[in-house]
């Protein structure tokens, strides 16, 4: 009989209006379309509405309408999962962040699931729940492999000879848009992320502040939602710039704003790998990040070359950066025409190769391990 397709079951939150989930939203669509098997679980408390157009090849459930309900949820869901994982048998088992991670090892104890851990955030941030530490201690250990977005969370972890390891950027679709000569001359500013303390809008807002009075006719768009609204409402009327400052919401045109718009401003305190600010450069985008933790922005940008780094948490710096780039239109073409090139580092179908070769590679491991006969067929 022929070898069947590698089947890969996904574990997240959920497919909510998140960065990890945008990510996971491309690659699955990008592996099923080489003809990889594609399954995703949600095991988050409770469900948030998927943000994002999944895959008709992809099955994706969220666990919450299967588990019975009552207390102790983290237990009904790994139970509820280990059930879903047992009867479906992938080749492997991918969590999506390190406390879906530890789930999923949990899940699949004893099932002969070979798991793998995919990092999603800076790793000091992503663990600094005791109970993810705990769990990060105990699991990491027992997972065949680890896919790491930068070289700084691969150099963080310790490598065991029985796991295999790799450093896989995030993916971006291609959009038709990159196919169309964008224009520098609209006067806005724009950001996406979720209104979340770790995205530190408000120093974008406090930077906003100072450089509002001299460029009366651009404006900031801060696109995304979360807990943080509120206070970013107030603080924006606190400093006088509620006539410039828009905070829509979460979009779901966002590639066309990000197309419509020249310059892109990132104010995280920490990040795994940003994909807004992947997609930002991708389209073209001037683009200005601090040096968040997590030491990617010095992989994605060469200060003055395709883009701007400015310290983490200096509204000033942040300021003079913005200045630079709002009036000067040949420095914003400059750095957006050059931000491009990115476009083939991370581009879906290429990453979605890096995957597949890994993940096999995972697979064929744990098969050699069951001895022949093992390998799953159609």
């Amino acid at each position: 009989m022929n070898e069947a397709p590698l089947k890969v079951a996904f574990v997240i939150d959920d497919l909510g209006d998140g960065g990890a989930e945008r990510a996971l939203t491309v690659l699955s669509k990008a592996l099923t379309a080489r003809g990889l098997a594609i399954e995703i679980y949600g095991v988050s408390a409770k469900e948030k509405p998927p943000a994002y157009v999944v895959d008709e090849r992809v099955s994706y459930a969220h666990l919450s309408c299967e588990d019975g309900g009552g207390g102790f949820v983290m237990l009904r869901r790994i139970k509820t999962l280990r059930a879903k994982l047992k009867k479906s048998n992938p080749d492997v088992a991918v969590g999506f962040m390190s406390h879906n991670s530890i789930k999923t090892v949990i899940a699949c104890f004893g099932l002969g699931i070979p798991v793998v851990f995919r990092m999603a955030a800076e790793p000091r941030w992503e663990a600094r729940s005791p109970l993810v530490r705990l769990g990060m201690i105990l699991c990491f250990p027992l997972a065949k492999g680890a896919v790491y977005q930068n070289p700084a969370q691969y150099e963080y972890f310790r490598r065991r000879k029985n796991r295999r390891d790799a450093v896989i950027m995030n993916p971006v679709e291609e959009n038709p848009l990159w196919a169309e000569e964008k224009t520098y001359k609209n006067s806005k500013v724009l950001t996406a992320g979720r209104l979340t303390a770790v995205k530190n809008h408000s120093l974008l807002l406090r930077a906003w502040s100072n450089v509002a009075g001299r460029f009366p006719e651009w404006s900031l768009d801060i696109l995304g939602e979360g807990e943080n609204r509120k206070a970013l409402e107030r603080e924006k009327a606190e400093l006088g710039i509620d006539k410039s400052v828009y905070i829509p919401g979460f979009s779901s045109d966002v590639m066309e704003r990000f197309f419509d718009a020249p310059v892109f401003a990132l104010t995280s305190d920490a990040e795994g790998l940003p994909n807004a600010l992947l997609e930002a450069m991708c389209l073209g985008m001037a683009c200005v990040t601090t040096n968040f933790d997590g030491d990617a922005a010095g992989m994605l940008i060469d200060d003055g070359v395709n883009g701007l780094i400015v310290p983490k948490g200096s509204d000033e710096a942040l300021a003079a950066a913005l200045s630079r780039l709002m009036e000067d239109e040949t420095l914003r073409v400059k750095l957006g025409q050059n931000a491009v090139e990115l476009r083939q580092r991370v581009n879906a179908d290429a990453v979605a190769l890096e995957w597949i070769e890994f993940l096999t590679s995972i697979a064929d491991g744990a098969n050699r391990k069951k001895g022949p006969g093992k390998r799953r067929s159609g």
